[in-house]
């Protein structure tokens, strides 16, 4: 924009067209999305309600309003659908996946951050868009995985959320864990070292809690004589296990079940 004063007023008109579902897919036709991909990287760091606009504009292309009604719903449907597929498309077409990313790596506004993390919930749900996201040009996984660690609530169970949909992507996976990171050739133990540098802990961190201390089932039984059965349990490790608490009787399940 030749004057930026226009900028605010400009990034305000595309969040109030981008929410009209009416007018969503012609403003994907008429270069939309490009024109706030460029209106939020032309306002870092200086304006922080433009950015807050822009990443909101998005969000509302991705994650149209239903105003459709029981009998209508079918055939809507499917036509919300269609809509959906073309929006998520315009949007990775024209950086906006990009700029989403970036906005959750280097904003410091939580209403920014939770938005593009909103924002990314349609494409995480998506097959097509899930290897996108966690490929190494956008470093998707990594960026999510940090608000593992986040004080925020709000972002932490956001980004539960996105990891829950992005983890099931083999790629994914191997990029959450560490594993096709390069680092087998700096040293004897860099191959050791390989799962201290991943985020598992963080997710594993964000399981519900019951109870404090270990169960007094197991308490007891791992007082007992050693050397007694060949068949006997070593429960050594059991309050490293428990330790802060005992998880969640479905959480322990579902682990058990994984392993």
């Amino acid at each position: 924009l030749k004057d930026r004063r226009l900028a605010p007023h400009l990034a305000l008109l595309c969040s109030t067209v981008a929410f009209g579902v009416d007018c969503q897919h012609e403003f994907l036709l008429q270069g939309g999305v490009r024109l706030v991909v460029r209106m939020y990287e032309e306002h870092f760091p200086d304006d922080e309600y433009v950015r807050l606009c822009c990443v909101l504009s998005i969000l509302y292309l991705v994650s149209p309003t239903d105003n459709t009604t029981g009998q209508e719903k079918p055939a809507a449907s499917r036509v919300q659908e269609e809509n959906k597929a073309a929006s998520l498309r315009g949007v990775a077409v024209a950086e906006g996946l990009r700029v989403l990313l970036a906005a959750c790596e280097n904003e410091t506004h939580v209403e920014i951050v939770a938005n593009a993390l909103k924002a990314l919930m349609p494409f995480a749900e998506s097959e097509l868009y899930r290897p996108i996201i966690g490929g190494p040009s956008l470093r998707g996984i990594d960026i999510v995985s940090s608000y593992l660690y986040s004080d925020n609530l709000e972002l932490k169970q956001i980004a539960v959320f996105l990891l829950q949909h992005l983890l099931t992507s083999q790629a994914n996976r191997r990029s959450f864990l560490a594993l096709d990171r390069n680092r087998f050739d700096e040293g004897e133990d860099s191959a050791a070292d390989i799962l201290d540098e991943d985020d598992l802990e963080g997710l594993v961190d964000c399981l519900p809690i019951v109870r404090l201390g270990v169960p007094k089932k197991i308490a007891s039984k791992s007082g007992g004589r050693t050397g007694e059965s060949s068949n006997s349990l070593d429960l050594s490790g059991v309050n490293n296990i428990f330790a802060g608490g005992l998880h969640d009787p479905f959480v322990l399940k579902c682990a058990d079940n994984r392993l």
